[in-house]
This record gives C-alpha cells, structure tokens and sequence, in this order.
C-alpha cells in the first residue's frame, strides 16, 4: 500500500479517537493498521491483565456442519409405580415390573436448538447450568433477527480445564498452534473450543462468546471479522431473566469516564482482514465491532438492516466478504452518512438493554 494512503488512514483514525471521551486511565493504543501479524491478540484491556479473547480463526474451507432443522424437543416419559409395601415411586426408567405405568410429560413449544457437548474439567456444576442457559437464550437473538425458519441446530463442543498443566497437556495432544499463554482457543478442524478455568464470570462469557462463534459460524457461515467478533462481544455480556434475555452494554467497552477504547472509522473496520484485525490494535477492532453491533440492534430500522446483512451472508456461506459496499447496498446509506450517525451515537451517555 503506498505510503500516502497509509498516512492518510492513519490520520484519520487519529482525527476519530479525540472525539470521544477514553477512560484516562487506560492508555489507548497508537494505531497501528497496517501489516500486524500475531497468532494471537495478547488482550491486556481495561488494566485487569486480561487476555481471555480468542482470535476466531477461520475454517480453510466452506463446510456446513449444522445439524439439521430445528425442531420441538421429544415429550418426555416419566414411569411410576406403587411397591409391595405401598409406596409410590416415580422415575424416568422403567421399573417396578409390569406394574409401572407410562406419563408423557410434554415440553411445550421448548425448540432443540443446540447440541452441547461440554467437558468441564474440575470445573463446578453450575457454571455448566449457566452456560447452558445463556447459549439457550443467544437463540432467540437470532431468531429475532432470521426467523424461526432460518434456523438450524447446532453443535457446541468446549473442554474446560481448572488446572493449567492438564490444559497445556491438551493443548500440546491436538497440536494446536497458539501461544503457550494464551488462556483459551478455538480449534476448527475439530470444531471445538478449549478453555482454562480463569474464575466463573469471566470463563462464562468467554465460553459464551465461543459459542456464539460456533453458532454464527453454523448459522451464517463465514464472514468478516467485524461481523463474527462484533456478534460473540455483543452476547457475551447476554443475561438470562426468567423468560427472556437481556443484553446490557458491556463494561468491558464503556464506562460512566467513556469509551474503553479507541473507535475505528467504519471504511477501515469493514475493509479489514482477519491478519489486521487481530493484530497490536485489536483492542480498539474489538471495541469497535462491539459498538457497531450494539448500535445496530439499537434502533428498529437498522436491526432490519443487521438482519438483511445475515441472510444474505446465510445464502452464500462461502463468501467471507462483507464490505463497504455490501452495507450500502443493504441499507441505501452511504458510509459516510452511517460513520455521522454512529458517531452520534457513540457519545450517549445512556444506552438501553436489549431484550429478546
């Protein structure tokens, strides 16, 4: 690229970042766009010494690994009996020989949307009862984007290790190529994600934000990095309340002090690749994806717009572009236009929760 154009994207991004407020007490990144290649972005964000994102890695090659329609979950079967002494006993098995008498118990319109294959490794119980919840509810996410129709149910495969030396020990079994302090990566070949145990809240939204890539990926395809981490960044932080679920705007992005990191100009975010995206400012490429997602979903015209981008990347599951021009042509509005608004957006100071 001539040096010309890279001063001038440069100084673009330098013109953005003084527009909004960053938390003085982070120091923002000095943009560096061009030719960044790591295996994986070493997250030290929000002065926590977190690293706990993994860089989605694409597959290599277009293969649909869905499993199938989604459909109503099967009625269950509850056996139940009276014993020699008069006790009734009730259990999923059939037993107390013939005697024991068959109820269906129905499941209602619950839908299967997932299969979890979860191996938590000294891990307690109820981070995997969480977990479940939460991959359970980003469906109706996408359900409200695609429709009931455009759905199909997916594999989730996570290992989950409390002690380091067995997560290195794996990690070295399958080969997978990431730094040896990395606390987590996603392995394509075997479509599965392995974690280390870093404390319940931070593992659960690292484990959901996963999922989300696996469920994206199963749902959509490939796709621009913009769009993959934007959408697992934006369900992460997805809570589960009795029937429905409510996105929050994530701590990790913004703060009562302003933006925890520094925003991207849209022309660049959309037109990065995968090596640029996870490279020495992927702090401020994660934020911003984060952002425009959030923005998106937060007004009713341009969830419409989201939901168009999706289908169209759902009927071509090959093509991993989606670029300025694919955005305009969905939305009429040049990127111009869409960076004035989203500019706007970004100083708010109140954004709402969503709710699916």
């Amino acid at each position: 690229m001539p040096d010309q154009v890279v001063h001038s994207l440069r100084t673009t991004y330098e013109l953005l970042i003084v527009q909004f407020p960053v938390e003085e007490a982070i120091e923002a990144p000095q943009p560096e766009l061009i030719g960044q290649t790591v295996s994986a972005p070493q997250r030290t964000f929000l002065g926590r010494g977190e690293t706990r994102h993994i860089p989605y890695q694409r597959r290599g090659e277009c293969i649909d690994q869905t499993l199938g329609e989604v459909a109503k979950k099967p009625t269950l079967s509850l056996f139940t009996w009276v014993d020699d002494n008069g006790v009734t006993h009730y259990s999923d098995k059939r037993a107390g020989g013939g005697e024991a008498k068959q109820i269906k118990l129905s499941t209602g319109d619950e839908m299967d949307y997932y299969l979890l294959d979860l191996k938590t490794h000294g891990v307690h119980k109820m981070f995997k009862d969480q977990l479940r919840a939460r991959i359970k509810k980003s469906f109706l996410f996408y359900r409200s984007l695609l429709g009931q129709g455009e759905l199909r149910k997916i594999a989730v495969n996570m290992q989950v290790f409390a002690n380091s030396a067995h997560y290195a020990d794996y990690r070295r079994s399958i080969q997978a190529t990431v730094a040896a302090d990395a606390p987590g990566f996603y392995s394509p070949s075997r479509n599965e994600s392995v974690l280390l145990y870093l404390g319940e809240q931070q593992t659960t939204e690292t484990a959901v934000h996963e999922a989300v890539h696996s469920i994206t990926s199963g749902l959509i395809g490939e796709t621009g990095p913009w769009l993959t981490e934007g959408l697992s960044e934006y369900l992460e932080n997805l809570q589960v309340k009795m029937q429905y679920a409510e996105v929050s705007p994530s701590p990790d992005w913004r703060s009562k002090q302003g933006l925890r990191f520094s925003p991207v100009p849209l022309h660049i975010l959309l037109n990065t690749a995968h090596q640029e995206f996870y490279g020495s400012s992927s702090k401020d490429f994660y934020g911003t994806s984060w952002a425009f997602i959030y923005f998106l979903m937060d007004d009713p015209t341009r969830e419409q717009w989201l939901a168009q981008l999706l289908l169209q990347e759902k009927a071509d599951r090959c093509d991993v572009t989606l670029d300025i021009a694919q955005l305009e042509r969905v939305t009429g509005v040049p990127i111009s236009q869409m960076q004035r608004t989203f500019n706007h957006w970004l100083r708010t100071n109140t954004l709402t929760a969503h709710r699916y």
